[in-house]
Protein backbone atom coordinates (compact mmCIF):
# COMPACT_ATOMS: atom_id res chain seq x y z
CA UNK A 1 0.00 0.00 0.00
CA UNK A 2 1.13 3.60 -0.88
CA UNK A 3 0.85 4.55 3.12
CA UNK A 4 3.68 1.70 3.96
CA UNK A 5 5.58 2.54 1.12
CA UNK A 6 5.89 6.45 2.35
CA UNK A 7 6.67 5.32 5.45
CA UNK A 8 9.43 2.72 4.63
CA UNK A 9 10.77 5.14 2.02
CA UNK A 10 11.73 8.13 4.60
CA UNK A 11 13.24 4.66 6.76
CA UNK A 12 10.60 3.66 9.14
CA UNK A 13 9.26 0.50 9.64
CA UNK A 14 6.04 -1.23 9.56
CA UNK A 15 4.98 -4.10 12.26
CA UNK A 16 1.90 -6.21 12.13
CA UNK A 17 1.26 -8.76 15.10
CA UNK A 18 -1.40 -11.11 15.11
CA UNK A 19 -4.96 -9.65 15.94
CA UNK A 20 -3.38 -6.11 16.46
CA UNK A 21 -3.45 -3.27 13.90
CA UNK A 22 -0.36 -2.49 12.00
CA UNK A 23 2.13 -0.09 14.31
CA UNK A 24 4.96 2.19 13.05
CA UNK A 25 8.08 2.29 14.57
CA UNK A 26 10.88 4.58 14.38
CA UNK A 27 14.42 5.08 16.17
CA UNK A 28 12.06 6.21 19.24
CA UNK A 29 11.76 2.36 20.41
CA UNK A 30 8.06 2.57 20.62
CA UNK A 31 4.99 1.87 18.05
CA UNK A 32 1.73 3.71 17.19
CA UNK A 33 -1.09 2.01 15.60
CA UNK A 34 -1.31 5.05 13.22
CA UNK A 35 0.41 6.79 10.51
CA UNK A 36 -1.06 9.98 10.43
CA UNK A 37 -1.29 12.03 13.69
CA UNK A 38 -1.22 15.59 15.02
CA UNK A 39 1.33 15.71 17.69
CA UNK A 40 3.46 12.52 18.40
CA UNK A 41 6.85 14.26 17.12
CA UNK A 42 8.86 11.35 18.29
CA UNK A 43 7.84 9.20 15.44
CA UNK A 44 8.55 12.02 12.85
CA UNK A 45 8.88 11.97 9.23
CA UNK A 46 7.24 8.14 9.69
CA UNK A 47 3.90 9.44 11.58
CA UNK A 48 2.88 12.69 9.99
CA UNK A 49 0.20 15.08 10.54
CA UNK A 50 -0.72 16.07 6.55
CA UNK A 51 -3.86 14.89 6.20
CA UNK A 52 -4.59 12.58 3.27
CA UNK A 53 -7.94 14.26 1.86
CA UNK A 54 -11.31 12.45 -0.12
CA UNK A 55 -14.12 13.55 -1.35
CA UNK A 56 -17.44 12.16 -1.26
CA UNK A 57 -20.79 13.17 -2.22
CA UNK A 58 -22.97 12.75 0.60
CA UNK A 59 -26.07 10.66 -0.98
CA UNK A 60 -29.12 9.21 0.90
CA UNK A 61 -27.42 6.17 1.83
CA UNK A 62 -24.86 8.15 4.30
CA UNK A 63 -26.61 8.26 7.34
CA UNK A 64 -23.60 8.75 9.52
CA UNK A 65 -19.60 8.99 9.89
CA UNK A 66 -17.61 8.65 13.11
CA UNK A 67 -13.86 10.03 13.68
CA UNK A 68 -12.59 8.26 16.49
CA UNK A 69 -8.94 8.40 17.89
CA UNK A 70 -6.96 5.29 17.72
CA UNK A 71 -7.74 4.66 21.51
CA UNK A 72 -11.38 3.70 19.88
CA UNK A 73 -10.01 1.21 17.34
CA UNK A 74 -7.53 -0.65 19.34
CA UNK A 75 -9.92 -2.63 20.69
CA UNK A 76 -13.09 -1.99 18.61
CA UNK A 77 -13.57 -3.02 14.77
CA UNK A 78 -15.84 -0.52 12.74
CA UNK A 79 -18.77 -3.48 12.56
CA UNK A 80 -18.81 -3.10 16.56
CA UNK A 81 -18.52 0.54 16.58
CA UNK A 82 -21.42 0.90 13.52
CA UNK A 83 -23.53 -1.78 15.63
CA UNK A 84 -23.01 0.20 18.73
CA UNK A 85 -24.38 3.43 17.71
CA UNK A 86 -27.18 1.72 15.31
CA UNK A 87 -28.45 0.01 18.36
CA UNK A 88 -28.18 2.78 21.11
CA UNK A 89 -31.45 4.66 18.93
CA UNK A 90 -29.00 7.84 18.92
CA UNK A 91 -29.65 8.45 15.45
CA UNK A 92 -33.51 7.41 15.77
CA UNK A 93 -33.49 10.18 18.67
CA UNK A 94 -31.03 12.53 17.01
CA UNK A 95 -30.47 14.49 20.67
CA UNK A 96 -28.66 11.53 21.58
CA UNK A 97 -25.47 11.72 19.93
CA UNK A 98 -23.15 12.98 22.76
CA UNK A 99 -24.86 9.83 24.61
CA UNK A 100 -24.23 7.42 21.95
CA UNK A 101 -20.18 8.92 21.90
CA UNK A 102 -20.00 8.67 25.54
CA UNK A 103 -21.21 4.84 25.70
CA UNK A 104 -18.70 4.52 22.60
CA UNK A 105 -15.84 5.94 24.89
CA UNK A 106 -16.62 4.15 27.77
CA UNK A 107 -16.52 0.78 26.27
CA UNK A 108 -13.25 1.76 24.51
CA UNK A 109 -11.88 2.12 28.42
CA UNK A 110 -13.63 -0.76 29.20
CA UNK A 111 -12.02 -2.57 26.38
CA UNK A 112 -8.38 -0.84 27.62
CA UNK A 113 -8.70 -1.90 31.14
CA UNK A 114 -9.51 -5.57 30.53
CA UNK A 115 -6.80 -5.80 27.77
CA UNK A 116 -3.84 -4.23 29.83
CA UNK A 117 -5.05 -5.03 33.72
CA UNK A 118 -5.74 -1.14 33.84
CA UNK A 119 -2.03 -0.82 33.58
CA UNK A 120 -2.59 1.63 30.41
CA UNK A 121 -4.87 3.35 28.58
CA UNK A 122 -4.44 5.44 25.32
CA UNK A 123 -6.73 8.37 24.19
CA UNK A 124 -10.21 7.79 23.35
CA UNK A 125 -11.80 10.69 21.91
CA UNK A 126 -14.81 10.37 19.11
CA UNK A 127 -17.21 12.86 17.00
CA UNK A 128 -20.27 11.49 15.10
CA UNK A 129 -21.75 13.46 12.86
CA UNK A 130 -25.35 12.35 11.17
CA UNK A 131 -26.29 12.98 7.75
CA UNK A 132 -29.52 11.53 6.84
CA UNK A 133 -32.25 9.71 8.49
CA UNK A 134 -32.47 5.95 9.46
CA UNK A 135 -34.93 4.51 7.45
CA UNK A 136 -38.27 4.45 9.38
CA UNK A 137 -37.06 6.90 11.80
CA UNK A 138 -38.97 10.41 12.34
CA UNK A 139 -37.80 13.40 11.08
CA UNK A 140 -35.59 15.47 13.70
CA UNK A 141 -32.77 18.12 12.97
CA UNK A 142 -29.59 16.56 12.30
CA UNK A 143 -26.95 16.58 14.91
CA UNK A 144 -23.01 16.65 16.23
CA UNK A 145 -21.36 14.93 19.24
CA UNK A 146 -18.75 15.33 20.42
CA UNK A 147 -17.14 13.28 23.72
CA UNK A 148 -13.82 12.77 24.91
CA UNK A 149 -12.69 10.00 27.84
CA UNK A 150 -11.54 12.52 30.50
CA UNK A 151 -14.81 14.01 30.44
CA UNK A 152 -13.60 17.59 30.33
CA UNK A 153 -15.77 18.05 26.70
CA UNK A 154 -18.47 16.98 25.64
CA UNK A 155 -20.54 19.08 22.85
CA UNK A 156 -23.61 18.44 21.32
CA UNK A 157 -24.93 21.16 18.17
CA UNK A 158 -26.89 21.11 15.49
CA UNK A 159 -25.38 21.08 11.85
CA UNK A 160 -26.64 23.20 9.56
Amino acid sequence: PPEKKRITSRGGKVVVWPNQPARVFGSAGFGLAVSRSIGDFALHPYVVGDAELTEHQLSREDIFAIWASDGIWEYLGNAEVVRMIVESEALEKRNDLDTAARRLCNRARECWRAQTNGSYQDDITCVIVQFNELPGSAKRPLGLSRSMSDGIASTSTEVL
